[in-house]
């Protein structure tokens, strides 16, 4: 059974799954049964993962373990943090003197997932979001919240010192506020069915593209 996932419902996860939603209505096919499966087929339409496997333990298996419900032609939606999140958290920590914050995935690596798992018609793009908050205990207390971190910025305990070298590095704009730049990576793609264009096997082409580059006249 894959893992129960979820993010609490704040502006910001609110405003994610709008967008994941906005995505599912530029496809083109029924999707009525949208994360509850169909009564007369028990498949779902659509899967939307919002942000769920940013928390998982092994993204991989805890999609690969939910495809099975999806009907074939069916689309699975979703967005992850990417590896271009928490700049300013991250220049802080390496000015303070606190280990490198975990790594996240690329456009690369998502995509990568998708053909893994043997999806068809894989899309992968990405967006930036920044946020501002008040105060610094503000802007930890929204990472935790949003359960952004997979830990915390420093193995150990963090001293009232450390924390305080911590706030002092991060990046402050004019008017008092801290940003946080996150970078969301959006993904979809459909369960194949036995319509579902498949890409030709590499050499199977009857026309070398090696010749034609390299004809001339």
């Amino acid at each position: 059974m894959p893992e129960n996932l979820a993010l609490p419902n704040t502006p910001l996860t609110a405003e994610l799954a709008a967008r994941l939603t906005e995505r599912l209505a530029d496809l083109k096919g029924n999707f009525s049964h949208i994360n509850a499966p169909c009564p007369s087929t028990n498949f779902y339409d659509a899967l939307l993962l919002p942000g769920t496997l940013s928390l998982a333990t092994n993204p991989a298996s805890y999609l690969q373990n939910l495809l099975p419900q999806l009907r074939p032609e069916g689309a699975v939606l979703g967005w992850v943090l990417g590896e271009g999140s928490f700049p300013e958290l991250r220049h802080a920590c390496q000015q303070a003197g606190f280990p490198p914050l975990p790594a996240l995935p690329a456009v690369q690596d998502v995509g990568s997932l998708l053909q893994r798992l043997k999806l068809a018609l894989p899309v992968v793009d990405k967006d930036c979001v920044t946020l501002t908050v008040s105060s610094f205990p503000r802007l930890l207390a929204n990472l935790k919240t949003h359960q952004a971190l997979q830990r915390p910025p420093h193995a150990g305990l963090v001293t009232p010192r450390q924390l305080a070298a911590l706030q002092a590095a991060y990046p402050q704009r004019a008017n008092g506020l801290l940003p946080c730049t996150l970078e969301v990576i959006f993904f979809h793609a459909v369960q194949p069915s036995a319509s579902t264009p498949k890409a030709a096997q590499r050499g199977s082409g009857k026309v070398s593209m090696v010749k034609i580059l390299s004809t001339t006249e």
